[in-house]
């Protein structure tokens, strides 16, 4: 089976969105708007990437950093064409772009309740920080 990775763009969005929102262990929100990736995009020009066999999206990668440590999101791979290394190398591709802009370290998020997500993760070589750290939020001013 023949498959390209390529940057992703703002026109890729719907089907990724579907890809996205069919696949168990994925966490939307309202971040994850046409809006809200176009500017996610923008930020990270360059390091985020679909897979493409034909005409169809299969696989979505988001990467971005802060400066000094990367983060891949929304890891998706349609079911049927698992199993054939499209996420690994959408993880080399993330990686290989974050690298090329300085940054050596990289961090994803999976649920807790993810357990085919944390058994794929491990299998890339990922480790699991012990750190405990709890998540805390709050939107910035101007925001709905």
């Amino acid at each position: 089976m023949d498959y390209m990775i390529r940057e992703m763009r703002i026109e890729d969005y719907a089907p990724a969105y579907s890809l996205w929102r069919a696949t168990e262990g994925v966490s939307l929100d309202d971040e994850d708007s046409r809006d809200g990736i176009a500017l996610y995009l923008r930020r990270n020009q360059g390091l985020c990437f679909v897979a493409i066999v034909g005409q169809q999206i299969v696989g979505t990668v988001l990467c971005g950093h802060e400066g000094r440590r990367g983060i891949l999101r929304h890891l998706v791979v349609a079911p049927d064409f698992r199993g054939k290394g499209i996420a690994r190398d959408l993880i080399n591709h993330a990686r290989s772009a974050l690298a090329h802009e300085g940054i050596r370290k990289c961090n994803t998020f999976i649920l807790g309740s993810n357990v085919a997500g944390r058994e794929f993760w491990k299998h890339m070589g990922w480790r699991l920080l012990e750190d405990d750290f709890l998540l805390m939020q709050i939107q910035t001013e101007g925001a709905d």
